[in-house]
């Protein structure tokens, strides 16, 4: 899990650091994708979250 949470900070540091002034405008575009579907994300990432919950207290009930 430590390798995927880290490419959220390690993958925009790469960008920015290879791509020159090339790297603003992906950049750019990322963001203004993530402001437009914040919603989205993050309903996403809670259902991952809650469902893992429940299979965690179901297989402990077992």
């Amino acid at each position: 899990m430590v390798p995927v949470g880290s490419l959220c900070t390690l993958l925009p540091l790469g960008v920015n650091l290879r791509g020159g002034d090339r790297s603003t405008c992906v950049l750019g575009g990322w963001r203004e994708w993530m402001a437009a579907h914040s919603a989205a994300i993050t309903t996403t990432v809670l259902a991952v979250l809650g469902t893992k919950s429940i299979g965690d207290a179901l297989t402990g009930l077992a």
